[in-house]
């Protein structure tokens, strides 16, 4: 397992997008944002996510 998430590796990247459920895009804003700690970066894209609940957005809108 990768002890940091380095978004300038291609592999490593693809790891971590998968294992944290995310795009290449929320992974690189999410470690410009706390660093490349998997577990700042998975309590970032998590709340995140939950701040989007209350959203109400229009059927078929939801962001993926």
């Amino acid at each position: 397992m990768a002890l940091h998430v380095d978004t300038r590796n291609a592999d490593n990247l693809r790891y971590w997008c998968k294992k944290l459920h995310c795009t290449e895009h929320q992974l690189r804003e999410a470690v410009s944002q706390v660093g490349p700690l998997p577990s700042n970066v998975d309590a970032y894209l998590r709340q995140r996510s939950h701040s989007l609940d209350n959203v109400e957005l229009p059927p078929g809108k939801r962001p993926s």
